[in-house]
């Protein structure tokens, strides 16, 4: 007899989407490195934690629209969140760009818009440092000269 009102059924989708977002943000950035990075001569991949950060922020936006479209539905808070749903959707995918990749060859680095590609055959040594309160990072050193560092984290002590 009763229905809910426009209002509640938005402020209930930003409710239970907000609920889902842990979720979402910790499995699917795994779950699509695993995909389409897989390769059986991968010793050790990882993905930095600005993934997970970036698809967060990009769920905080639509959770924000939904809010946002709860407690105002005119012609201009529709084109805002059009907008913001794109910039939700390139958020999104830029927090599916970065990973590194070691495997027997060399080291892949993908960052966002950036690609580094390193010779196992160009190191000169590898280095681990540790730091104060259990900080460990791998320093890579090459033949001229550049370095590469690489904080250690539980994907690469295994």
């Amino acid at each position: 007899m009763y229905s809910i009102s426009i209002r509640g059924r938005y402020l209930i989708a930003a409710l239970l989407f907000g609920l889902i977002t842990g979720f979402l943000c910790i499995f699917i950035p795994m779950l699509y490195s695993e995909t389409v990075y897989f390769n059986r001569d991968t010793i050790v991949w990882y993905i930095p934690l600005k993934n997970f950060w970036l698809l967060g922020l990009a769920c905080g936006v639509i959770i924000l629209i939904l809010i946002l479209l709860a407690f105002k539905r005119n012609f201009i808070s529709y084109i805002l969140s059009a907008i913001m749903l794109a910039a939700s959707i390139f958020i999104g995918y830029l927090s599916f760009l970065n990973v590194t990749i070691i495997n027997n060859e060399h080291i892949y680095i993908k960052d966002l818009f950036n690609e580094q590609n390193y010779l196992w055959s160009d190191m000169n040594e590898v280095v681990l440092y540790y730091g104060e309160e259990n900080y460990e990072e791998y320093v890579f050193s090459f033949k001229d000269g550049s370095e590469l560092t690489l904080w250690n984290n539980p994907r690469l002590k295994a």
